[in-house]
């Protein structure tokens, strides 16, 4: 459980603030900690990156802990916070992974930094980059949501590495994507939105078989369009039809990565809330 996790980094003591640790509000995912009652929590709202003022024993009995809790959801609606998972009874639970069995991290080096691919059951789920060399990898599952924490040897503290969506393989249908039939001239690129980049491209991209990293998209959309050549066209409506949160087609008029056929570039329908 995350209480023994971070047991040794938060004091139980703390200031009554609640700190924000992960905001996203396309991935409607934000994990939030504080302390009350002389406990620390966990939590994952929905909301922005400010910090709140937590009254003070929300976990308390009574019509003093009715009280509190009422205050508690006064100040998130000032926030202009929906309130979702903030409750004194339980954590979110926390995964270690590992290098081998359903939850796993695979860590490369692309030659100027650490590329760690966070899988679920074989798919890749999560993509992180930066120079860290000794990284411990927990997926924290919440009612509401996931986020991936990441210890780092040295530091002594946990980071916030990234959130996902609540949907199993990010709501991407990986095996429906991975059975539609395909020629060498129709390989596929993937483009997307940042923060869709490290998430939900990476899993649609697996299950196209991209042989070329995501790139990110030169214009921010809505909605998913996949670029086809005229050769491509049937493959793109097959690909389209599948994308998570649908997607449009239309002609590839530039040279795509890897001289790819299709490019499949996501919007933020793509994610699943």
């Amino acid at each position: 459980m995350l209480a023994l996790i971070f047991a040794h980094v938060v004091a139980s003591e703390a200031p009554q603030q609640m700190r924000v640790l992960a905001d996203s509000a396309r991935l409607a995912t934000v994990l939030v900690e504080y302390d009350a009652g002389g406990k620390h929590h966990l939590a994952i709202v929905r909301g922005t990156s400010e910090e709140l003022d937590v009254p003070g024993d929300v976990c308390g009995v009574g019509a003093d802990a009715k009280k509190a809790s009422a205050a508690l959801s006064r100040e998130l609606r000032k926030h202009d916070i929906t309130e979702f998972g903030v409750a004194c009874t339980a954590l979110p639970t926390s995964t270690k992974a590992s290098d081998q069995g359903s939850l796993r991290v695979a860590a490369v080096s692309d030659g100027k930094q650490q590329v760690r691919t966070l899988f679920i059951d074989d798919v890749p789920v999560f993509l992180h980059k930066d120079d860290a060399s000794a990284v411990t990898t927990y997926l924290v599952s919440g009612s509401y949501g996931r986020v991936v924490l990441e210890w780092v040897d040295g530091d002594g503290k946990f980071r916030v590495a990234g959130a996902l969506p609540r949907a199993d393989k990010n709501g991407v249908d990986v095996a429906g994507l991975s059975a539609l039939k395909s020629r060498p001239e129709c390989a596929v690129s993937v483009a997307t939105n940042i923060p869709l980049e490290n998430t939900v491209a990476v899993t649609v991209a697996f299950a196209l078989k991209s042989k070329v990293p995501v790139t990110e998209s030169q214009t921010t959309r809505e909605k998913s369009v996949v670029f086809a050549s005229d050769k491509c066209v049937d493959v793109a409506n097959a690909i389209a039809a599948k994308v998570p949160g649908g997607a449009t087609t239309e002609q590839l008029t530039w040279k795509a990565a890897g001289n790819a056929g299709i490019v499949v570039a996501l919007g933020d329908t793509a994610t699943s809330k």
